[in-house]
């Protein structure tokens, strides 16, 4: 309502992300609070490495919980959920990295997504390396000795008795 209201100082397309996100909740679409508070659960236990953060938990901004509730909140009638894929722009060190990152542990750990197969992708390797040093910082936060996730040079894998579920790292620079 902040946003609508224009206490919070923002653009046409957050303002419309935000209707969307009201009028949804009214218009059929099935909203698990229980799913949302998990993702929060799961991501507040996590901790920074680096940085003026580090051994710091990470604390979610408002506007990371709001994402976090549009993706993970809303499912169809049939249970699947209704966003599969998100854009995020905003300008540098708001936290976009550390966030993608620890959603992507999240997936990778506690989505309950059988052979899930998360890929980080940039436009160069560095770039792409950036996002997953800080996806396997979190997981050594959570596992250190590798007992449930073995992290590789450029994969996290997880092998949960049938298909090994993974992070890898891609780039379009890349030689494959």
């Amino acid at each position: 309502s902040d946003v609508l209201e224009d206490k919070i100082p923002s653009g046409t397309h957050l303002k419309n992300a935000v209707s969307r996100y009201i009028t949804d909740r009214r218009n059929g679409w099935v909203y698990d609070e229980t799913a949302v508070n998990k993702v929060i659960t799961f991501i507040s236990k996590l901790k920074h490495s680096a940085g003026e953060h580090a051994n710091k938990k990470f604390i979610l901004e408002p506007w990371q919980v709001f994402l976090i509730s549009n993706l993970y909140g809303f499912y169809n009638q049939d249970g699947r959920r209704r966003f599969k894929t998100a854009y995020l722009e905003m300008a540098r060190k708001q936290g976009k990295t550390a966030f993608v990152a620890a959603l992507a542990l999240y997936n990778l750990l506690a989505d309950n997504e059988p052979a899930a197969e998360i890929l980080l992708a940039a436009n160069s390797h560095d770039q792409a390396r950036i996002a997953f040093k800080l996806v396997r910082s979190f997981a050594h936060g959570f596992d250190p000795k590798e007992i449930q996730v073995k992290r590789f040079r450029n994969d996290i894998v997880v092998n949960n008795g049938l298909e090994d579920t993974f992070i890898k790292c891609l780039a379009a620079d890349g030689d494959k």
